[in-house]
């Protein structure tokens, strides 16, 4: 069986490692001499670096936030929700966004821990500075012990199904082209290299955009660290103003808005934080005490505002762990209303 055959039935074989077809694509970049896809495989077996650029599939966004949180008198919550809405939009997007540059073995072998554990959730944890600086800005009365962002397993699996698909697009459009091209004798061109370089950006890049990588944690339900990177350059001041709030101009509206709330209106405001202090139960138990928290200081800051920011971040604290009942979560839209917040983002 030629080269290009045993790639392509191993790349469709679910039980065949990724790994060893990425040592078989090697056998093949070398005899077709090109650069890139040398480099590209040499990557994906060992790994990227904290200076290299990663491919799209490597990049996952929109990733939600939990932490656990400890307050007074023994006061706590365990694996409560973050509401990175309620942050500065630039710091949001980094605290959900994780940036993987393991190898496809430590990815495999990763998906194959979690599975083995029963769980479907991977950790990557925020930095002990994004804890430090803005812990305490999520719940009221209560610091943050560590934080991280939910990776479901699937989006690992994504990321091997990509380096998969990669290979085997690629050496169905090389044997389209030249069909010994993986039996060439050393020395020998089978495909010319902007014919090679034209299949490697169709079929591997996808003309996809590249982002430089920035340094996390991966952790499994059964607390193995593997690490990612080591680079930490992310600017967490981003969005802090000059007393330390949280929000700057956006928070300032809210401000606005509240001073030219009527009497009346206010009272509105409160009997729908009445009515939500009623309706806790309604919410699974695991939120209840994030819930009563948040109410606790949504009402306080409509009636004597301090920092718009503590408004905001209670707010979405409620959407989060509310949104899914109705009564609970259309409530919430009358206040959010009223406040002239968008609490969907």
């Amino acid at each position: 069986m030629s080269l290009l055959r045993e790639i392509q039935d191993a790349t469709t074989t679910p039980d065949f490692r990724l790994a060893d077809v990425l040592r078989k694509a090697k056998i093949l970049a070398a005899r077709l001499d090109h650069q890139a896809f040398k480099e590209w495989i040499e990557k994906e077996l060992n790994g990227y670096g904290t200076d290299d650029e990663l491919p799209q599939y490597r990049t996952l966004t929109n990733l939600g936030s939990r932490g656990d949180f400890f307050g007074s008198f023994g006061r706590g919550v365990k694996n409560a929700p973050i509401p990175l809405l309620s942050f500065p939009q630039e710091l949001a997007e980094t605290l959900s966004k994780v940036n993987v540059v393991m190898s496809v073995s430590a990815i495999e072998n990763t998906v194959a821990q979690a599975n083995q554990a029963g769980g479907s959730i991977l950790r990557a944890l925020w930095t002990a500075d994004a804890v430090a600086l803005y812990g305490s800005d999520v719940y009221e009365h209560m610091n943050c012990g560590q934080a991280w962002r939910d990776i479901p397993t699937s989006s690992f699996i994504a990321i091997l199904d990509a380096v998969r698909n990669s290979i085997l697009d690629f050496v169905l459009e090389i044997e389209a082209e030249a069909p010994e091209a993986g039996e060439v004798k050393p020395g020998t061109k089978p495909i010319p290299d902007p014919t090679l370089t034209q299949i490697f950006n169709q079929c591997v890049l996808h003309q996809n955009n590249h982002t430089a990588s920035n340094g996390y944690q991966i952790i499994t339900d059964l607390q193995q660290e593997l690490i990612m990177s080591d680079n930490r350059s992310t600017n967490i001041n981003a969005g802090r103003d000059a007393i330390g709030n949280v929000g700057g101009d956006n928070s300032g509206s809210i401000s606005n808005t509240l001073s030219q709330q009527t009497d009346a209106e206010i009272n509105e405001i409160l009997k729908l934080i009445e009515s939500l202090h009623q309706k806790i139960e309604a919410i699974s138990p695991e939120n209840q005490d994030v819930a009563a928290d948040s109410l606790e200081t949504l009402e306080a800051e409509v009636v004597t505002p301090t920092k718009p920011a503590k408004l905001k971040s209670a707010l979405f604290a409620l959407w989060s762990v509310g949104k899914d009942v109705a009564i609970f979560a259309n409530a919430l839209s009358a206040i959010a209303e009223r406040l002239g917040i968008h609490l969907h983002g």
